[in-house]
């Protein structure tokens, strides 16, 4: 029921609820189990992504890194030794061009698994909007199928799920601009963020992983900790103390919790 050669997997949610911290932590899982990996990157830069990355290993903000150069240096150090090489693919505009160069890092590099961020960011032909992105999704479902690589691809949700009465939680449908995606995709995941949706919820800095559609295993919801400073989602504890906010716990400790999403 897992992840499999050749299989485009689709993580959908609303601005700023983590779908990059999602795709930078499963590239640094495959990295670390030796896959080469590259990132199609139409949001961010190939310098803000460097940050994320330093923030995901070091477990350090950025106004840290100074005080604490000797600690950022070494962390980087040997997470380039135990690590397979990953490259960033920004500026490409279009699904062709981001196709062909995934396609040459396939070839010169032996790339296993590739991520796309954003789909609705990279244009193609059409005459509208919807036949635009349909297109966008056909090139990328193929590349994946064509080459035997893993895909992720990171899609926009529509702010109507933002405005729903009673019920927020994202559904298929709600995948912005086009249905291709939805139908291409072997699996589509989504983020749930309810303290982003209701600023009266108790559930500060608690996400969902929706697994709502897996074509070769079962779906269902995971819980974790959205630690985004730290460009990260953690396991969520078993016991999370009498009363005390985890978050607080978490950045009271020394040593950084288990990172086990995405393995």
């Amino acid at each position: 029921g897992g992840i499999e050669y050749g299989e485009m997997i689709v993580f959908a949610a609303r601005p700023s609820h983590g779908k990059s911290a999602i795709a930078l932590q499963c590239l640094h899982e495959w990295t670390r189990i030796g896959l080469p990996c590259c990132m199609v990157s139409e949001e961010m830069s190939s310098l803000m992504l460097g940050k994320r990355t330093v923030q995901h290993i070091t477990a350090l903000n950025a106004e840290h890194w100074l005080t604490q150069s000797d600690k950022v240096e070494g962390e980087l150090r040997r997470y380039k030794e135990t690590h397979a090489p990953c490259y960033i693919l920004d500026g490409n505009r279009t699904a062709q061009k981001a196709a062909e160069r995934i396609e040459r890092c396939v070839d010169d590099h032996g790339v296993r698994c590739a991520v796309v961020d954003y789909a609705q960011l990279l244009q193609s032909p059409g005459r509208g909007r919807y036949e635009q992105i349909t297109n966008t999704s056909i090139t990328l479902r193929q590349i994946a199928s064509r080459l035997k690589i893993v895909l992720l691809v990171l899609c926009q949700l529509n702010r109507a799920v933002e405005g729903r009465q009673g019920k927020f939680m994202p559904t298929i449908a709600d995948i912005k601009d086009s249905g291709q995606i939805e139908q291409d995709a072997d699996v589509v995941m989504f983020i749930h963020r309810e303290d982003r949706t209701n600023h009266e919820s108790d559930r500060k800095n608690v996400a969902e992983i929706l697994i709502e559609k897996h074509r070769n295993g079962p779906t269902r919801t995971i819980t974790v900790s959205a630690q985004l400073h730290y460009a990260r989602f953690f396991d969520m504890p078993q016991n999370p103390g009498s009363g005390t906010d985890w978050t607080q716990q978490r950045e009271a400790s020394t040593t950084p919790p288990e990172d086990n999403f995405g393995s």
